[in-house]
């Protein structure tokens, strides 16, 4: 729990797993991106930002591709050069994202739980805060962007499936016996363990009737008596002991 100092925990309804937010963060932003120190950012120092800050706040995502396309860098380099490296980082954008996108399927951090904001939404929200055709934002100003970006962050469902496997992330933890209600034991923990992923298995709920609908990854939605078969079977296999599982299957 935020605040507790590694002291209380919380799983399944009662806690939202959520990414830092940036706007905790404005101050420090601000000042790593204000290069000529004047109290103002640019387009191009905000590019340069959030291009540098959007692997440990992907919500700046969205926005850092955006900028990346509407704000050129001034170079004196060939411009057919500048123009292939162009291509080659795009493509090397497209692949980024194309094996954020696979691997999110078996594996989804919190920071993938990201709502996607479209180009001209992300303009809007520029232009909003550079208010009378501004060309720079002061700290105030950036505070403001970032609040409406961190909106844009979501938190896993409250789903039983997900607190299984947070009650076994915790376990792991808590087995280690490092964790003693401290910031400096939980630091020390989590300084050396992943953050919480979670495996999407997919959604199954029975319809009665015989029929059942699930939704998987990559197969997608399958309703009827098919999927009913399906939900059977996997209701008697996630039963503990076999003279459970046993009862439950000659119950159908």
């Amino acid at each position: 729990v935020r605040g507790s100092g590694g002291s209380i925990f919380a799983l399944g309804d009662a806690a939202l797993v959520r990414h830092d937010r940036t706007e905790p963060f404005a101050e420090q932003l601000f000042k790593a991106a204000d290069l000529n120190g004047n109290g103002e950012l640019d387009l191009l120092e905000l590019r340069e930002l959030f291009i540098g800050a959007a692997d440990a706040f992907p919500q700046l995502e969205d926005y850092a591709a955006y900028l990346k396309e509407v704000v050129e860098v001034p170079t004196e380099d060939d411009s057919r050069m500048a123009k292939i490296a162009k291509i080659f980082e795009e493509s090397f954008e497209r692949e980024k994202l194309a094996f954020r996108k696979a691997l999110s399927l078996t594996s989804q951090m919190v920071g993938d739980r990201t709502k996607r904001t479209a180009k001209e939404a992300v303009a809007a929200e520029v232009d909003q805060v550079l208010e009378h055709d501004k060309a720079s934002m002061n700290l105030e100003e950036f505070r403001r962007l970032l609040v409406g970006i961190d909106k844009n962050l979501q938190h896993f469902p409250p789903t039983a499936q997900i607190a299984a496997q947070q009650g076994k992330y915790l376990a792991g933890l808590l087995s280690e016996g490092v964790i003693d209600g401290t910031q400096e034991s939980y630091a020390k923990t989590m300084g050396s363990k992943p953050g919480f992923s979670y495996f999407h298995k997919g959604s199954l709920a029975y319809l009665g009737g015989g029929s059942a609908a699930f939704d998987l990854p990559i197969i997608g939605a399958v309703t009827g008596p098919a999927a009913g078969v399906v939900w059977k079977l996997y209701e008697t296999s996630a039963q503990l002991s076999l003279k459970n599982a046993a009862l439950v299957g000659l119950d159908w």
